[in-house]
């Protein structure tokens, strides 16, 4: 068994502009350094443990409130998981717990004012997450996933959003797939 333990590391930068009406149709520049680091070990050959730390920069466009332009969206995500094989490698599963911060979030900033947003947010989000996928013959394969997700609003100029589920998630997603491929004739 080579290769028992795997290290990873990478420094991504990202530059972004756009012209903003907020900004007198002037270009606004936003860049960041993010990095990502991952540890990956080999426990078996069919077992694998592994942890993930990465930051995220997205650019969001926006017209504030007070006719500003919006700052980026940062993002901390914190995963940690395990592999398996099974079966001759016929049926590989795994499951991941996942633990994710952004901040800088726009809400919109109500009826009264259309069109326009606050950057008043951060959010959390945190689960547990099944992928199984396998072989049941030569003709058939199975996919089948299951998310759990508990996303809420951590941080907001407006306390009633505290607490709250975040805006267009869902606690419980599952998708399954069934494959058939024709082995033989047209």
């Amino acid at each position: 068994m080579q290769d028992k333990l795997r290290v990873a590391a990478g420094l991504r930068y990202t530059a972004t502009k756009k012209v903003s009406i907020a900004n007198n149709g002037n270009e606004v520049k936003n860049e960041a350094f993010t990095p990502r680091f991952s540890v990956t070990g080999l426990l078996t050959p069919t077992f694998t443990l592994y942890a993930l730390y990465d930051e995220t920069f997205q650019e969001q466009v926006g017209l504030l409130l007070d006719g500003g332009t919006a700052d980026p969206s940062y993002g901390r995500n914190r995963e940690i998981g395990l592999k398996k094989t099974w079966f001759q490698n016929k049926l590989m599963t795994n499951l991941t717990a996942y633990h994710l911060t952004k901040t800088n979030m726009l809400t919109a900033a109500g009826v009264d004012n259309p069109g326009r947003f606050e950057q008043s947010g951060e959010a959390t989000s945190k689960g547990i997450e099944l992928d199984v996928n396998g072989v049941i013959n030569k003709n058939w394969n199975v996919v089948f996933n299951y998310a759990y997700t508990d996303a809420k609003v951590t941080k907001d100029k407006d306390p009633k959003k505290i607490g709250g589920m975040l805006y267009g998630t869902a606690r419980h997603i599952s998708n399954a797939w069934i494959k058939y491929t024709i082995a033989d004739g047209i």
